[in-house]
């Protein structure tokens, strides 16, 4: 569900606020973000994808130099896939 404020009754019944209303909602629908902002997401979910990129990245024979580079790397990746405000916008 999404709830989308202004300031104004005006504001609200200008097409373009509708518009803007309905591509957000369509991207949340595409998308499927479980995070509005990177504080939001579980703390657990990311320890597993970093325990699970280390794991990876060691039975890869990674060197231990790169390994943390790796984890992060990764981590970064599932937040820009994961968080609203991190993911590209669907109709670009």
């Amino acid at each position: 569900m999404l709830q989308l404020h202004c300031e104004t009754d005006f504001v609200a019944k200008e097409e373009s606020f509708k518009t803007l209303a309905q591509d957000i909602s369509l991207h949340i629908a595409a998308a499927k973000p479980v995070a509005v902002s990177e504080d939001q997401v579980d703390e657990a979910m990311v320890e597993k994808e970093r325990t699970f990129a280390r794991q990876q990245a060691v039975e890869e024979g990674k060197p231990d130099t790169i390994i943390e580079k790796i984890v992060e790397g990764r981590v970064a990746s599932l937040l820009k896939d994961q968080v609203l405000l991190n993911q590209p916008f669907v109709k670009d």
